[in-house]
């Protein structure tokens, strides 16, 4: 501890020279209230007990911010796990929450943190803001769009922010990256020639009726097949889209959610897609007369059905449209 004593007006002040958390030479005043003839070893007794204090005041925040830095109690168990099974671990906790299309996405890139992280035998406890940075620039060189390194970005970030959360690691490396930009995208669309000669390219086609509702209104693949027979309304012409089919791991999934809040809407329902609906309505009756009792009438309500009246798989949708163009 260094002292030293001055005398200012007539007055002895102490000076407390020590170095702050940088390493920076600081100094710390201290009025004694002494005069200065005779009193130099009393200042520098009182001197000494003030610094005492004031080091203990100056390292209660030092400590707070230490126990902050590095966890006293840390689960090693948890903080040694390979940082994948981490973020598995996590996805498996939120699993209630998740539609099963994100959940099943949710898998997929675990796969994608188990071939990057594993390969290097990272921990949770390990990972910095280095191998984050590694793992990004990795997927891009791989072509991995910047779209896609944020939809990682749902699992790393609250993962990572919930280890800190729980003193598993000292900190958050999340927290020390870059936003990640937007792609620029090129919209190229059909102007009125081509969409003509879209619609009839599609006629007799066996999926016509979601073809030409996609073109028409502009609905998600998984909205055009969710249409049911009672969101369609021909008294007043209106057509409303409050409904899904989604297909993960071969499982179909019927749901009422949609994508976002604003995709439930109810739109007009224009002159060329109510004449397409009734005939294809009068169509369906027909099949049902032909199949019989082998006619799947778990989907009666819904719009876009195969002959036999079972559902339209997207992936189906997707693939008979990409075989279409190239006919």
């Amino acid at each position: 501890m260094t002292i030293s004593i001055c005398n200012k007006n007539g007055y002895l002040y102490g000076i407390y020279t020590y170095h702050d958390e940088l390493g920076c030479k600081r100094q710390k005043w201290f009025a004694t209230g002494l005069k200065e003839r005779g009193n130099r070893k009393e200042a520098k007794r009182i001197t000494e007990d003030l610094a005492i204090q004031f080091e203990r005041e100056r390292q209660n925040p030092l400590r707070k911010y230490e126990r902050r830095v590095k966890p006293d109690a840390v689960d090693k168990k948890q903080a040694a796990m390979p940082f994948s099974a981490y973020c598995k671990k996590y996805v498996e906790e939120q699993k209630e929450r998740l539609s099963p299309s994100v959940y099943a996405v949710y898998k997929h890139y675990i796969v994608v943190f188990k071939e990057f992280f594993d390969k290097r035998k990272l921990r949770l406890l390990d990972v910095t803001d280095k191998d984050l940075k590694e793992f990004y620039a990795e997927r891009r060189k791989q072509g991995i769009k910047n779209t896609t390194l944020k939809h990682y970005n749902s699992i790393l970030r609250p993962a990572l922010r919930k280890a800190y959360k729980e003193k598993l690691i000292p900190d958050n490396p999340f927290e020390f990256l870059e936003p990640i930009g937007k792609d620029r995208v090129n919209i190229s669309f059909y102007d009125k020639n081509e969409m003509q000669k879209f619609f009839e390219a599609i006629k007799g086609h066996p999926l016509e009726v979601p073809f030409a509702l996609a073109a028409y209104y502009g609905f998600r693949r998984s909205e055009v097949l969710g249409l049911r027979w009672s969101a369609v309304d021909f008294e007043h012409k209106l057509i409303s889209i409050n409904h899904k089919i989604l297909v993960v791991e071969k499982e179909v999934y019927l749901s009422d959610t949609l994508k976002t809040k604003t995709s439930n809407r109810t739109l007009p329902l224009i002159a060329p897609v109510e004449e397409l609906l009734l005939r294809h309505k009068a169509k369906i009756e027909e099949n049902k007369a032909f199949y019989g009792n082998t006619y799947d009438m778990r989907y009666a309500d819904y719009v876009c059905v195969m002959e036999n009246g079972k559902i339209v798989y997207p992936d189906h949708m997707s693939k008979k449209f990409q075989d279409l163009l190239k006919e």
